[in-house]
C-alpha cells in the first residue's frame, strides 16, 4: 500500500470512529439543538468516509477494517458512559476527547507528508479543521 492509500486508510478510520460514536451517543441523546448538531455532524463524518473509500477505489483498493475490536470495544464503552450520564455536557466531554485525539491524529500523519497528492493531503487537512469546529461547537454544551 502507497502512502496516499495508507493516508487514506488513516482518514477513513478515523471518520468512521466519529460516526459509529455519534450513532451511539444519539440512541440516548434527548431531543434538541445538540442530538440535530449531533445528527449533522454524523453525516459529515460519513461523507468523509465516503470519499476516501473513493479514493481508495479509484487507486484499486478498499479500506482496511484495521481497528474492529478496538472500535466494538469504544462502542461498548461509549454506550455505558451514555447510560450512566445521558446529559449533553457528558456527551458533549465524551466528543470533545473523542475528536481531540481525531485531530491528534490528522496533525500527526500530515506533519510526516511522505509526498501525498494535493487532494488526499487536503481531505485529512479538511477532516482536521471539521473536528477542531466540533470541539469548539461541544463547548457550548459543557
Amino acid at each position: 500500500m502507497d502512502a496516499n492509500a495508507a493516508f487514506l486508510n488513516e482518514i477513513y478510520e478515523n471518520a468512521r470512529m466519529g460516526e459509529e460514536t455519534l450513532g451511539v451517543l444519539l440512541r440516548y441523546a434527548e431531543a434538541g439543538d445538540f442530538a440535530g448538531e449531533m445528527q449533522d455532524e454524523r453525516r459529515r463524518f460519513t461523507g468523509f468516509m465516503d470519499k476516501a473509500r473513493d479514493q481508495l477505489r479509484k487507486a484499486g483498493e478498499e479500506p482496511h477494517d484495521s481497528a474492529a475490536l478496538g472500535r466494538g470495544w469504544a462502542k461498548l464503552m461509549t454506550g455505558a458512559k451514555a447510560m450512566r450520564d445521558p446529559s449533553a455536557s457528558r456527551m458533549a466531554e465524551m466528543l470533545i476527547e473523542g475528536n481531540t485525539a481525531g485531530v491528534t491524529d490528522m496533525t500527526r500523519l500530515l506533519a510526516a507528508d511522505e509526498g501525498l497528492d494535493p487532494g488526499v493531503r487536503a481531505l485529512g487537512h479538511a477532516l482536521k479543521t471539521f473536528e477542531l469546529q466540533n470541539i469548539q461547537n461541544c463547548r457550548r454544551y459543557l
